[in-house]
């Protein structure tokens, strides 16, 4: 018997990526997830505030009540705020970090509502969780970005710590900016982390033999190195290209 035909000597070893690209994804369970009664609440928030700045700027659109006063706070509280916390949560991975973007989550009902000094409350207490959730990130991965996001949650609850004792709100603006700025660069800073050492690198764009290259999507989430999505490739290109190869000339 070949040695081919043996069932032991034909079993080669697997190697550490051949085994990463056959793990499965643990199954999701069933239903919507409760992650969405944040978002929709947030959501909601998001397009009050749409609707409220276009009555500001002059839209002739149905009155809305003092809908186009809380634009701001619909807009950074109810809206980025809450999503900001609800990503910060989801980083952690903790369960009752959670807490803190539903109380931003419940603070935009209260805009909605017109209960402005119950929201002004509840969306203080969430960034005040923000701010604890950043700075348990931030002493777990010690990092100049996780420090920025954690100054930009500590600007966002000084704000709101004004607007609860009665502030008006032309003056949080700076404080709010900051939360949105210092937010903005710090994802910028962790985005342009040069990539850890070892981590798999993506394959090379398919070349054709003028030069022209296609470009390169992007991996699905969950997937390892292998799992790219190549579109069909160009006239005169072979699949063999999407490791760099060449493709063959105009004809």
């Amino acid at each position: 018997m070949d040695a081919g035909d043996d069932p032991v000597t034909a079993a080669a070893p697997v190697t550490e990526r051949a085994r990463a690209d056959r793990v499965e994804r643990a199954p999701r369970p069933a239903g919507p997830s409760p992650r969405l009664a944040i978002v929709l609440p947030a959501a909601l928030a998001l397009l009050a505030a749409l609707y409220a700045g276009l009555l500001r700027i002059g839209w002739a659109l149905p009155a809305a009540g003092a809908l186009p006063a809380e634009h701001g706070p619909l807009m950074v509280g109810g809206f980025l705020g809450t999503v900001v916390t609800l990503e910060r949560a989801v980083a952690l991975g903790r369960r009752s970090g959670f807490v803190y973007p539903a109380l931003g989550a419940a603070g935009a009902l209260a805009l909605l509502a017109g209960g402005g000094a119950w929201a002004a409350v509840l969306i203080t207490a969430g960034s005040a969780g923000l701010v604890g959730l950043s700075v348990a990130i931030a002493r777990r991965h010690p990092a100049l970005h996780h420090t920025t996001l954690a100054l930009g949650a500590a600007s966002w609850l000084v704000g709101n710590a004004f607007w609860v004792a009665g502030w008006p709100i032309y003056r949080l603006v700076p404080w709010w900016v900051g939360f949105l700025v210092l937010t903005i660069a710090g994802e910028r800073l962790e985005l342009s982390r040069p990539p850890r050492a070892g981590a798999p690198s993506p394959p090379s764009r398919p070349r054709c033999s003028w030069g022209w290259r296609w470009p390169r999507p992007r991996p699905p989430l969950g997937t390892g190195s292998r799992a790219w999505p190549w579109s069909r490739p160009p006239p005169g290109c072979s699949a063999t290209t999407s490791r760099g190869g060449r493709c063959g000339s105009r004809g």
